[in-house]
């Protein structure tokens, strides 16, 4: 991300979503909208990236989606639109397989600022954070349950 300035005093996270063949097709745009109306998450910058068969890449950008006018997500605004720059979209068009697309999200944990004036205020520190994608936590959930079962 190229600048963070902006930012609260809550972590931010960015995610990359796939979309293999070109196949966005909004349907996460009411979640991401939702995060955002209940201040669960606060919006830094989204981009869009796509590439053709070609392999050329294309990007549609934060202030592109705060339009509305052509964008899934017309309710969202955008903390610093532009935070997300030329280098993300190149590493992610680099990644991405000709014919598919991807929507990178830079979004601020608004709920866990609470979480870290209580940290900080109890003089404490956090160590270490470790995020376990949901795939992994659910495969590790699933084999804790009939790990329970056989006890």
């Amino acid at each position: 991300m190229t600048n963070t300035a902006a930012a609260g005093s809550s972590p931010i996270d960015i995610i990359v979503i796939g979309f293999e063949g070109n196949q966005f097709n909004g349907a996460i745009a009411p979640e991401i909208a939702r995060l955002h109306d209940t201040q669960t998450v606060r919006l830094v910058d989204m981009v869009f990236v796509r590439k053709d068969a070609d392999g050329a890449v294309t990007s549609m950008t934060g202030s592109d989606f705060e339009d509305g006018t052509s964008s899934p997500f017309p309710e969202v605004t955008l903390l610093q639109p532009g935070a997300l720059g030329i280098d993300d979209v190149a590493e992610v068009g680099d990644d991405l397989a000709p014919e598919s697309s991807a929507l990178i999200i830079a979004f601020e944990n608004t709920w866990a600022g609470a979480f870290i004036s209580a940290v900080r205020d109890s003089q404490g520190e956090v160590l270490r954070f470790t995020r376990v994608p949901s795939d992994l936590a659910q495969t590790t959930l699933d084999q804790s349950a009939g790990s329970a079962d056989t006890h």
